[in-house]
């Protein structure tokens, strides 16, 4: 488990905010472990929400929820193997807006 789920856990435990969030409770939706989910259709109202002005070659919902089970078929225990996923995502959503980070950064995303 990632640092920061950890530190999700503890927080909730103890019933106090989480210290440094990486993301708020909005943000809730585009993370990994909600997003996967999601309905078909919502995912790809997501999707094509937040991609404007990318290219998002995948047509329909239920070809993005073919996706989103082929991705939890992955095993994410391997940083480096988050972290190509992540890149690879990255890379598709727009090679301009790809930035560097760690494998712990990337692990996160994906959660």
């Amino acid at each position: 488990m990632c640092a920061y789920l950890q530190k999700e856990q503890k927080a909730a435990f103890l019933k106090k905010p989480i210290q440094d969030p990486i993301y708020t409770t909005q943000q809730n939706e585009i993370r990994w472990s909600y997003f996967k989910n999601d309905d078909p259709e919502v995912m790809y109202k997501f999707f094509t929400k937040f991609m404007k002005g990318a290219t998002f070659m995948i047509p329909t919902p239920r070809l993005l929820a073919q996706v989103v089970d082929m991705l939890r078929g992955i095993n994410m225990e391997d940083r480096d193997t988050k972290g190509d996923v992540y890149m690879n995502t990255c890379l598709v959503r727009s090679p301009q807006q790809v930035r560097m980070g760690s494998s712990e950064h990337h692990g996160t995303l994906l959660r």
